[in-house]
């Protein structure tokens, strides 16, 4: 890595480490119940000018992928024993990512010819144009299914956070909340314009952006597959939990907080992909010792299915 390449980075860190620094401001408004709405929105519009530098920086970069990959390279090898300063790593390496995915798209040039034939076989005159779109559509769309899951997520979070049998985790499952907010762009977006308030239902855009784009029968796949990831991922996780060590705070958040990402997932999917993740769930619970705790965690994300969709609105160009 160059040394300009290396003081990009640093630049980037710092920027974000400032706007890691307003998000633990938010927190410690909430945290002390402020009632201060010029305090709240001098801080909401500290973090939308730190955003507009971050946005600037990343497009004066000039980023190309060999650029990407190699600031993702030197800031996934910065360890530290902040956990603050490893979230803002995470935040930059998603941000990189992303912007990876849309040159990536960007950087389509070329089909072998096969391909090339096959396409045109299909009616497209221009086969470049045509998979640049596809792959345009796909991203659009599986940010839409990220947005979705992650402000599920959030809303799960909020109703831990109201709810008097966790009083005693409050304040690290609003911590939870602001980190969620700071590591996501889309919630990020959504709770400035909300003045930070979590909306009181949930809605789902990305069967809408599916349509908008004429892609519903893509959406139906990459909705699938998005969701029994995420899902699946949540269960092994909470699955990692023996009952005993249940007697640790920081433990219990973090179960909560993947039960809640565990009902986000599932309200993506249908009834078929949940009996079907389900099935695999008691045949890996069977293998399981000391995780009875766990196991009915899980069990009660699932029965929360029917309960949960009656609180989402799911928005559609179609009536």
């Amino acid at each position: 890595m160059t040394k300009k390449l290396q003081a990009y980075a640093n630049k980037i860190i710092n920027i974000n480490l400032h706007i890691k620094k307003i998000y633990d401001k938010l927190y410690e408004y909430e945290i002390k119940g402020e009632n201060n709405p010029e305090k709240l929105n001098e801080l909401i519009d500290n973090l939308n000018i730190c955003n507009s530098v971050l946005n600037r920086c990343y497009k004066e970069g000039n980023l190309s992928i060999s650029k990407c990959d190699e600031l993702v390279n030197y800031i996934s090898n910065k360890k530290s024993n902040s956990t603050e300063e490893n979230m803002v790593f995470n935040k930059i390496i998603i941000d990189l990512d992303d912007i990876e995915s849309i040159l990536s798209v960007e950087g389509v040039i070329a089909l072998n010819n096969e391909d090339y034939k096959h396409i045109k076989s299909l009616g497209y005159n221009n086969p470049i144009e045509f998979i640049k779109k596809v792959l345009s559509n796909k991203i659009s769309i599986e940010r839409a299914l990220r947005t979705d899951v992650l402000s599920e997520n959030l809303y799960f979070i909020e109703q831990l956070i109201n709810n008097k049998n966790y009083e005693k985790y409050k304040d690290r499952l609003i911590y939870a909340k602001y980190s969620l907010c700071f590591i996501s762009r889309e919630i990020e977006n959504l709770m400035i314009n909300n003045s930070f308030k979590v909306p009181k239902e949930i809605y789902l855009s990305s069967k809408m952006v599916s349509e908008y784009l004429d892609s519903k029968d893509e959406y139906e796949i990459y909705r699938k597959n998005y969701a029994e990831e995420i899902a699946c991922s949540a269960i092994e996780d909470i699955l990692t939990v023996k009952d005993e060590e249940y007697d640790k705070d920081n433990i219990i958040v973090n179960s909560l907080i993947k039960q809640s990402l565990l009902r986000a997932a599932l309200l993506l999917l249908d009834d078929k992909s949940i009996n079907d993740i389900n099935y695999d769930f008691h045949a890996l619970a069977d293998e399981e010792e000391n995780k009875e705790k766990s196991i009915g965690y899980i069990i009660d994300g699932f029965k929360s299915v029917n309960s949960d969709r009656n609180k989402r609105l799911v928005l559609s160009l179609n009536k």
